[in-house]
């Protein structure tokens, strides 16, 4: 057997202990669609070490006896030279590296791989096909064909490193403790009663509803009898509206900053159904199983931002030649009318209904 294992590749593929770094800095979604990944590849290499860079959503990974995670947020939301420097340092102090995945390709991770180049045996990067995202937009979703999912590109960046990933991630496992808590907070959910969680904002305004209708959804949905509505947001704006709204409807609650993910995590596991944004709220519901209903306004599922195991069915969304006029969202409609968000609470409150029915969606 060769002595040298560190720099003896033949030695490492069969001793089988690789060690493979994975920069996903943001968004809060991609790193959520990142998990079925890992956790695919953690149970089919149980010998190999997955150390998963990123600025969010440590909490995701920490189930993965052979899953590391690294928290890589900048002071004020910088990414910094030194700071960059700094997170080198760590990783090589702290890691023997085979392979660094950069499953990020911003300029941040562009430069934290090149501090790690020398240390490894290879760098791979994921192939954003950007040029047919610009076509995209410039043509339309009606004269073009779907892009390949975030997570087909996460998986052709693997077998790059000769990692086959086979994508059999069900659900996340519970978390005991956050089971319990959510239980002595809102109690077993009776048979009889419906729960459902509203996720009602985006980080871009082509992304959301305008509050109104929102507004005018939960109101309906919250006077029905033996149902309970949850409302789930992020930030210290959110948390106040939601707030706000929780006080004023009747059986609706806002999770909005008071609980851990965990605990989020484990209470959708008890919803009927999740009703969101093309927002990172749809891929938390996917990882736990829960149906989500998702509203898609500049974004399009095209792009290939669709949440684990959803069905296209369930997703409501205007048919404009405009569409999609963004990959993520913006902040402005380049016609100024925002067409796309013109959806009544009627037909929000059908299709829900069609969901929560175990109907499928035409």
């Amino acid at each position: 057997m060769c002595i040298c294992k560190k720099n003896c590749t033949f030695a490492n593929k069969f001793l089988n202990d690789m060690t493979y770094l994975v920069i996903r800095f943001s968004t809060v979604g991609s790193v959520a669609m990142l998990y079925p990944l890992i956790s695919s590849l953690s149970a089919h290499y149980p010998h190999d070490k997955f150390v998963v860079v990123s600025e969010s959503l440590q909490a995701l990974f920490g189930n993965m006896p052979n899953v590391d995670f690294v928290d890589a947020k900048a002071e004020k939301g910088r990414w910094k030279t030194t700071r960059m420097w700094s997170l080198s340092k760590k990783l090589k102090r702290d890691y023997d590296i085979d392979y660094v995945v950069d499953l990020q390709d911003s300029r941040a991770s562009q430069f934290l791989r090149r501090l790690l180049w020398s240390s490894c045996k290879e760098v791979v990067v994921m192939k954003k096909h950007r040029k047919r995202r610009e076509l995209l937009i410039k043509q339309g979703y009606a004269k073009s064909e779907p892009l390949l999912t975030e997570f087909e590109l996460y998986r052709d960046a693997f077998a790059e490193v000769g990692l086959e990933a086979k994508f059999d991630f069900d659900v996340l496992p519970h978390d005991k403790e956050a089971d319990l808590r959510i239980n002595l907070l809102f109690g077993n959910k009776p048979a009889e009663e419906k729960w459902i969680g509203i996720a009602p904002f985006a980080k871009h305004k082509t992304n959301m509803l305008p509050y109104k209708l929102l507004k005018t959804v939960i109101n309906d949905l919250s006077k029905r009898q033996q149902t309970k509505i949850f409302l789930f947001g992020a930030g210290e704006i959110e948390n106040e509206i939601l707030n706000q709204w929780a006080s004023v409807y009747d059986n609706t609650y806002s999770i909005s900053g008071k609980y851990s993910l965990k605990e989020e995590l484990s209470l959708m596991r008890q919803l009927d159904l999740m009703v969101c944004m093309d927002s990172a709220n749809q891929h938390f519901a996917s990882l736990v199983g829960l149906r989500a209903l998702t509203i898609w306004c500049g974004t399009h599922p095209y792009a290939g931002f669709y949440g684990w195991k959803q069905s296209p069915e369930d997703c409501m969304q205007k048919e404009l030649p405009c569409r999609p006029c963004t990959l993520h969202g913006k902040e402005k409609c380049r016609l100024g009318t925002f067409e796309c968000q013109d959806f009544s609470a009627d037909e929000i409150i059908k299709r829900a209904d069609q969901c929560l029915n175990k109907q499928e969606l035409n």
